[in-house]
């Protein structure tokens, strides 16, 4: 009857599987397959992988094409490598844009919405309109209240926009 021996990876060191092992030497015993042992594995855990200390298995971390990112930095860092795990200071949670890290997610930060995204987009439409607050703009004089008014709730617009509600006032039909 055939014995059970332990395989292990020549590179990586980490479990390959079990080997049989057939053969005995002239005594009867049987002939340890290479890169093996007799000694059962541990089982792994969640990214856990086993590997071969040259003595014993140990269970090392094994996170191996996750992405994790810095939560001050934000940097993407995918590990490659068997044994590597994150630092404390990553998180597998991809940040949104215009997002800090407060402990335990990404939270919106407000004021860089507002500054990266609202007031450009809010000063390119004023900019857009200023034609119409000159004396010799082709319009009435309805539509010329109409875009100061428009214009006007614009410059409200940081004190009046919210990111579950981010809507810009409509511009006059002309």
């Amino acid at each position: 009857m055939p014995r059970v021996a332990y395989a292990w990876n020549e590179h990586t060191k980490e479990y390959a599987g079990p080997k049989i092992a057939y053969n005995t030497d002239k005594d009867g015993n049987f002939l340890l397959p290479g890169k093996s042992t007799w000694d059962k594995p541990p089982e792994p855990g969640d990214h856990e992988a086993v590997v071969w200390s040259g003595q014993t298995w140990e269970l090392v971390p094994d996170y191996r094409g996750k992405e994790f990112y810095h939560t001050e930095t934000r940097k993407r860092k995918k590990i490659e490598s068997i044994g590597e795990a994150p630092s404390p200071d990553m998180t597998e949670k991809k940040p949104l844009q215009f997002t800090t890290w407060d402990g335990k997610d990404w939270t919106l930060d407000e004021t860089k919405w507002m500054e990266k995204a609202i007031k450009p987009d809010r000063d390119k439409r004023l900019r857009d309109t200023d034609w119409t607050q000159l004396p010799d703009a082709p319009l009435t004089a309805e539509q010329v209240q109409a875009y100061r008014v428009y214009r006007q709730k614009l410059r409200d617009l940081p004190d009046t926009i919210t990111f579950t509600d981010p809507e810009f006032p409509q511009e006059p039909k002309i």
